[in-house]
């Protein structure tokens, strides 16, 4: 059984006087227990620059980028090439010295937050994935079984996108593949019992009709060993997925025709069974002064990653959880 490991923030946001103390304070390092850290570096970005600094406070290095930075394997700079995470459709690879070793821009729809560059042992290379916000129209959402009473204008649902360094898409996973509806019998590539589909995603959820950036995916993962990926769906949940099993080398449209197929729907998921049915579901008191979150774990999650190996909790998953929402508002 795996063990999920949760972090649970109090956002800046909430205390704005913190914040705007930041502005007027000189930046350094605070307070430091050398008894309990490790040695090491840490690298993070401001929407314009990168810094790289040490445990005292020293920048070691910047680059003139910096949305959401990391470094990989090889030793380069990955990040997105603008300064909202959000809306970013190039990346870029960087070296030490700030030069472009590798870029890419999607063109074809709205793309957003998390990305990462996989080892893909078939073709022997090092692609490229990302989260991806695709377009759908009114009619290929009321084909799959979308409720017909809304209206259905500039919906998006998400999907994984691997690119190799070429630039070509050599596979592609998309939640509108991998739905349930209970609405229309006679729709029977979606029609199910929601509580007996774990692996498809309602598209009917009570309150949550599909729209435009529907899901708001925002971090993925790449398991290695396992040639998996999972997903965090910021309204409290996460997906793993098949990557390996649905990679076809050297044919880009069989491996998308093969990760379409219903087999391949999520391999396993956490968090607000509700969605499905299932257990209670959080609530607010009619004073509003007392709630409970059912058996919603999760809110606001973000950077959904599986722990390495080596460290304590290796194979579990970590997950940031910020706690929102943990409670149904009523009105």
């Amino acid at each position: 059984m795996k063990r999920i490991i949760l972090f649970t923030t109090l956002l800046l946001c909430a205390f704005p006087f913190l914040a705007q103390e930041s502005f007027f304070i000189q930046t350094e390092t605070r307070y430091w227990d050398k008894s309990n850290t490790s040695d090491g570096y840490t690298l993070f970005g401001t929407g314009v620059k990168i810094y790289f600094i040490d445990f005292e406070g020293h920048v070691i290095h910047t680059w003139n980028i910096g949305t959401s930075p990391r470094f990989i394997e090889v030793g380069t700079l990955l990040d997105a090439a603008g300064s909202n995470p959000s809306s970013s459709t190039s990346w870029e690879e960087l070296d030490w010295n700030g030069n472009i070793v590798w870029q890419y821009t999607e063109t074809r729809s709205t793309y957003h937050h998390d990305f990462e560059k996989i080892y893909n042992p078939k073709p022997d290379d090092s692609p490229f994935i990302y989260i991806a916000n695709k377009y759908l129209t009114s009619v290929q959402c009321l084909a799959a079984g979308c409720n017909a009473t809304q209206n259905y204008s500039e919906t998006q649902m998400d999907a994984i996108v691997e690119v190799n360094r070429q630039g070509t898409v050599i596979w592609e996973w998309c939640f509108s593949n991998h739905v349930v509806q209970d609405l229309y019998p006679s729709i029977t590539t979606t029609y199910g019992v929601i509580a007996n589909t774990p692996g498809r995603r309602n598209l009917n959820t009570p309150c949550m009709p599909v729209q435009k950036d529907w899901l708001h995916c925002n971090a993925l993962n790449y398991n290695q060993s396992k040639n998996q990926i999972v997903i965090s769906f910021v309204h409290g949940k996460f997906y793993v997925i098949d990557h390996g099993n649905t990679f076809i080398s050297n044919k880009p449209d069989s491996s998308i025709a093969l990760v379409a197929y219903t087999k391949k729907d999520f391999l396993y998921t956490f968090g607000y069974p509700t969605k499905y049915n299932q257990v209670s579901a959080p609530s607010i008191g009619t004073n509003r002064e007392t709630s409970t979150t059912g058996n919603k774990q999760i809110g606001g999650n973000h950077d959904v990653q599986w722990i390495k190996s080596g460290l304590s909790g290796a194979g579990d998953f970590l997950i940031f959880n910020n706690g929102q929402n943990l409670f149904e508002l009523s009105g």
